[in-house]
């Protein structure tokens, strides 16, 4: 730690459920078939987002960054630029300095986009993620103030579940889409080989069939009764997808929010004893420099 300033962490953890859905299992019974006759009717992942992932996102970050949120230290809620004074006079110098040496390259920076920057570095090093052999993961968050520290990780909790919730329901609504489009395919199929049976029996009624008219027969009924039992499944799977996408699934449970901590993490009584030491050996030898 580089700060000076009193630091307190704070932590959530979360374990995300992992299941596979009523389309996966009914899916598995007919694949086999569908590919036989070139359908392809796809597969949904039970695990489809890696948590840690979009903890450590960029747009996690940022949202964390302009959020307002609520300070000891400010009467009223501000972000975390301000929070941290990223961009006030005296801090801004350097960065000034910085784009006067390079003003080619850095014209179209502006100074909020340096100072976004600079936040999510500083945010970076104050979240700390976890993952067991469980699933457990555990997300801790280092702050100025206790509270502060809290909200945040409670409020990381409840963007994962957002997140994840929003883009389940994303892909099984693309999912139903895809299994429509494949049970319309197969109807136009089942509707050819009908046709196809029906136009034979017209043809060659079965008071004339001889041994080649049979074989030929058969292959068509089979043909038929084929394509009718993936018509069949694709429509049961269509009418999963659909109970699938209006189904309101949990995906991770918040099994301990964040609550203020007690004490401090940051300096330790042992810290302040040591800089103590060092900082009197020093004025002891310059004192005695300066005196002989």
């Amino acid at each position: 730690m580089t700060t000076t300033k009193p630091l307190y962490s704070s932590y959530v953890s979360i374990y995300p459920i992992s299941k596979e859905n009523s389309i996966n299992t009914t899916l598995s019974d007919i694949s086999g078939i569908a590919s036989s006759f070139g359908f392809n009717i796809g597969k949904q992942s039970g695990d489809i987002f890696y948590i840690p992932d979009i903890i450590d996102s960029r747009k996690l970050k940022k949202t964390i960054i302009n959020q307002k949120w609520e300070s000891t230290t400010y009467s009223k809620s501000i972000n975390l630029i301000d929070y941290w004074n990223l961009c006030d006079e005296n801090n801004f110098s350097l960065i000034k300095i910085i784009k006067n040496l390079f003003s080619s390259e850095m014209k179209d920076i502006d100074s909020q986009s340096i100072c976004l920057e600079q936040a999510i570095d500083l945010f970076t090093d104050r979240i700390e993620i976890t993952e067991d052999d469980s699933g457990l993961i555990k997300i801790v968050i280092i702050m100025e103030e206790a509270k502060l520290a809290s909200d945040i990780a409670n409020f990381i909790a409840e963007y994962i579940k957002i997140f994840i919730s929003e883009e389940v329901l994303i892909n099984n609504r693309a999912y139903r889409n895809f299994i429509q489009s494949r049970l319309n395919e197969s109807k136009l199929d089942l509707q050819k080989v009908e046709n196809k049976l029906t136009d034979f029996r017209k043809k060659y009624p079965i008071v004339l069939d001889t041994p080649d008219l049979q074989l030929e027969r058969g292959r068509l009924l089979r043909d038929v009764m084929s394509y009718q039992e993936i018509y069949l499944t694709l429509l049961a799977q269509f009418e999963i997808a659909k109970l699938e996408e209006l189904k309101e699934s949990p995906v991770i449970n918040i099994l301990d929010k964040a609550e203020p901590a007690v004490e401090k993490i940051w300096p330790k009584l042992l810290h302040l004893i040591f800089f103590g030491i060092i900082f009197g050996s020093l004025f002891s030898i310059f004192f005695i420099f300066v005196l002989f």
